[in-house]
């Protein structure tokens, strides 16, 4: 019965079967080591019997359930042996019946946050804190247990049941230290930048703000406010404020002062406190079931089914709490600018997003096909982009889908119809978007960005902000450019047909860094050499699913769902491009069946993840063909590279996640004798060659060291055609 959910009981019928029995054999044996075995049920042990079950029965139920059930199954056909309808049917039940029970709590959040926002924080908090509560409760009981254990002197408990409750409370209060990590950028200074500063501070007076630590500027077009502890998780919070260039670009230079009084309002409400304070809550208990599930540690019956059960509705809270806040933003930033230049700012923010992801973009990117290296000149030509704006026609064509966009469950922002209705009083009538559209097609004055920084040091901060977009995305634009190479190289049309390996690279290529009616024919001619190619069934459905014209959309739906079917990160691309369709539609119950789908892809990504990451002498691995021009250049990184030895590129067989190829990047590092090392430098050295791999297929890409001399070399040196790299003597 593998392949069936365990029972909800699985706690008391370990409590019932292996706890009760087990706490009364440790109190007999207790007494017997003090030679009172004539007293184990004797009236004046009732007390002490009953504590014994107390603490021992529901630690050793909540472990021995879990075991007791897998022994029992052990017989039973494993999930290949099944048909996969009656292997998915139990689990898609349970997790179904699950959504829906989100599903309401999501609606009775909303319900909460229009008509008592109030509430919904004091709720939100309750619920925060109750993570807390049960970690603590179970390391109590622990606690207790011991030195009940070790006040009845059993033999040889006190010195190692002392190590495994240390070793055990240090690895739970080391997984709940997370650090949130500083906002990255070019910072602000009020000496090199007074306007801006000048700005923040008229803003920060009408709304009684605290004035932000530190102010970033960044090459997003977005703009937000963190407030992080200075110690840690301790500590008074420092306050960051950054703020895209691209956004002030974008914006005349009133609508920039609107998407900044919404940020400072953030702060005066302290709602970038709470939102690191959830942030970091949920990656803590994420994290905590993560490392006790991967690790197969012994402690994860006590936490993992509990966290399994808290993380989603934490994050339900989380996300009406953060909707409630940029409401509660949007209010008072339309309060300190006015409620018509709030509701265009929003608008054109939006636009310029569409604008910059369909049209800007595409350009610079199409560069990479002729350079290794992302261009210079890039924010300068983007400024002035953004700053003209779109076309009429493009306008035109972006508003309707734009406007179309409904709330979802899990977004954290409301839709911009959403915002802009209650921006305008909160009546969703249509007529204050038709207001805001009206006013946001004709643009007058400087951009924000002139306005803020001044002409004379704009070029400079475009400058700064380009390195930074340069370093972040390098190695992205070497597999663009690879891929360019590999259809580039390709002969020619009239000489012979390309393979389906040019045709995919030209395809994949053109998805990233062309527009969607340059990319479609190229997908579709790659889906006509090889119908079953995966990824490109998958970068076909989202292309037309995300197009203009409905029936293109409608196909594109077709195609999602069915991709949604299979496993991997391809499935889970497909669920987040089906959802935002299905939420554009208002078909709920298609946001819902994908939501379902999405926790049984992320149940399986777990699984798969823990197969993954190992690689053992008994893995069954195969040689993996690489395309000549790819094998070429990892052939000169590694002989820039010293110290590498041998690299081997090897797939291995999985039981999980069979869509996602596993592909394994093997290298041999030789380090000099006299040069001491742990390890550090060979993992480094195969994480750095792994940036510069790029497969034919959508893969996971894997890099191990191995060590000279070791069974695993040995294996993988026998496989014929896996070694891509070996250095002469």
């Amino acid at each position: 019965m593998s392949t069936h959910a365990k029972p909800r009981f699985i706690f008391l019928y370990g409590v019932i079967c292996v706890g009760v029995p087990l706490a009364l054999a440790a109190n007999a044996l207790a007494l017997w080591m003090r030679d009172d075995l004539d007293l184990v049920l004797s009236v004046q042990n009732g007390f002490e019997l009953a504590y014994t079950l107390m603490l021992v029965a529901p630690i050793v139920g909540m472990i021995a359930g879990n075991a007791l059930w897998t022994w029992r199954t052990r017989s039973e056909p494993s999930r290949d042996d099944v048909a996969p309808e009656r292997a998915d049917a139990a689990v898609e039940v349970r997790i179904d019946a699950e959504q829906r029970r989100l599903s309401q709590l999501q609606t009775e959040l909303d319900g909460l946050a229009r008509s008592s926002p109030g509430a919904l924080g004091r709720r939100a908090l309750a619920f925060s804190l109750l993570g807390y509560a049960y970690v603590i409760a179970v390391i109590a009981l622990i606690i207790a247990a011991f030195f009940w254990l070790q006040g009845h002197d059993v033999a040889g408990f006190s010195r190692l049941g002392a190590q495994m409750l240390a070793w055990f409370v240090i690895f739970i209060l080391s997984a709940l230290w997370v650090r949130i990590a500083e906002p990255t950028g070019r910072r602000v200074t009020r000496t090199g930048s007074p306007e801006l500063f000048a700005a923040l501070d008229e803003i920060r007076r009408t709304l009684n703000a605290p004035a932000p630590d530190v102010v970033v500027l960044d090459g997003q077009l977005n703009a937000s406010v963190t407030e992080i502890p200075r110690y840690g998780i301790f500590g008074l919070p420092r306050r960051y404020l950054t703020i895209g260039l691209p956004l002030l670009e974008a914006l005349p230079a009133d609508e920039c002062r609107a998407i900044l009084a919404h940020e400072m309002a953030h702060l005066s409400r302290r709602h970038g406190r709470r939102l690191v304070w959830t942030a970091r809550l949920s990656v803590t208990w994420q994290a905590l079931a993560l490392n006790l599930e991967m690790g197969r540690h012994w402690g994860r019956a006590l936490f993992v089914p509990f966290f399994r059960w808290y993380a989603p509705r934490l994050a339900l809270y989380a996300q009406a709490v953060a909707r409630r806040d940029e409401h509660e933003a949007d209010a008072l930033s339309a309060e300190c600018v006015g409620a018509e230049t709030a509701s265009r700012a929003l608008l054109r923010l939006h636009l310029a997003g569409r604008f910059l992801k369909d049209s800007i973009m595409p350009r610079v990117l199409r560069e990479s096909a002729t350079t290794a290296e992302p261009p210079s000149g890039v924010f300068e030509w983007m400024g002035s982009a953004l700053c003209t704006g779109p076309t009429p026609e493009e306008i035109d064509r972006w508003l309707p889908m734009m406007l179309a966009e409904r709330t979802l469950d899990g977004d954290t922002h409301p839709s911009v119809a959403e915002r802009i209705a209650r921006v305008s009083g909160g009546v969703d009538d249509g007529t204050a978007v038709q207001r805001a559209v009206e006013a946001m097609r004709t643009r007058s004055g400087a951009s924000g960005a002139e306005a803020l920084f001044g002409a004379r040091r704009l070029p400079k901060l475009r400058r700064n902000i380009e390195e930074d977009w340069q370093k972040g995305v390098l190695n992205q634009w070497r597999r663009w450019h690879t891929d360019a190479r590999v259809f580039g190289a390709a002969p020619s049309a009239d000489a012979a047909e390309p393979s389906l390996e040019v045709l995919w690279a030209h395809a994949r290529w053109a998805t990233d860094c062309e527009p969607s009616d340059v990319a479609l024919p190229l997908v579709r001619q790659v889906l006509a050499r090889d119908p079953r190619h995966l990824e490109a069934t998958v970068y076909l459905g989202r292309l037309l699913a995300e197009g203009s014209d409905a029936g293109d959309r409608d196909d594109g739906i077709h195609i999602l769902e069915k991709a949604v079917l299979s496993e991997g990160q391809l499935a889970m691309l497909a669920c987040e491009t089906l959802e935002g369709q299905y939420a554009r539609l208002g078909n709920r119950d298609g946001v819902q069946r994908v939501q379902v789908r999405q926790r049984q892809l992320a149940d399986a990504l777990l699984r798969g993840l823990r197969e993954r990451v190992v690689l053992r002498p008994h893995d069954r691995l195969t040689a993996y063909p690489l395309p000549a021009a790819t094998r070429a250049g990892i052939q000169r990184s590694c002989a820039t590279q010293p110290d590498i030895r041998r690299v081997f590129l090897v797939r291995k067989e999985t039981v999980y996640l069979r869509d996602q190829p596993c592909v394994i990047l093997a290298v041999e590092c030789g380090v000099p004798w006299y040069r001491p090392s742990d390890g550090t430098s060979a993992r480094q050295t195969a994480l750095a060659l792994r940036e510069r791999v790029v497969l034919p297929e959508a893969a996971d890409l894997i890099a191990f060291p191995v060590a000279p001399r070791s069974r695993m070399l040995r294996k993988l040196r026998k496989l014929e055609g896996a070694e891509i790299f070996s250095r002469k003597s």
